[in-house]
């Protein structure tokens, strides 16, 4: 398996992740992170490979575009700083949560893969001490 193969892996898996439902997205990480971010920010690291995947002729331009629209509405909602948007209550029913999760599964469609649960099993979490400000 290509790098590049391996990235467009842990990109499905980030937008399984992202079209999951609220309990499948719970018991997909360790009680100590905060879920709505880790969300994000599994997304986030992802799509920062994404033009590599394409340039190796792994996405189409309709799949490219599609995921930067996924990651433009993560995007617009971390810049509304709206503390209320990134709860577990807010996970669980916010419309803009529910729109994530659409877009996600329409992705997975787009992208060929199936809707299933994600495998993280790339990532490590380290419980930390919390910086003092």
């Amino acid at each position: 398996m290509t790098k590049e193969q391996q990235f467009l892996e842990r990109l499905v898996q980030s937008v399984r992740l992202l079209a999951a439902d609220y309990e499948t997205q719970l018991r997909s990480f360790p009680s100590f992170v905060h879920i709505p971010d880790e969300l994000a920010l599994t997304y986030n690291d992802c799509f920062l490979l994404v033009d590599q995947i394409a340039k190796a002729g792994l996405l189409n331009e309709h799949q490219l575009a599609r995921l930067k629209e996924l990651d433009g509405a993560l995007e617009r909602m971390s810049e509304k700083e709206s503390e209320e948007l990134w709860t577990l209550d807010a996970l669980r029913k916010h419309p803009e949560w529910q729109d994530i999760r659409f877009m996600a599964s329409e992705l997975l469609v787009l992208l060929g893969w199936k809707k299933q649960r994600p495998n993280l099993s790339w990532i490590t979490y380290l419980e930390g001490d919390a910086p003092n400000t």
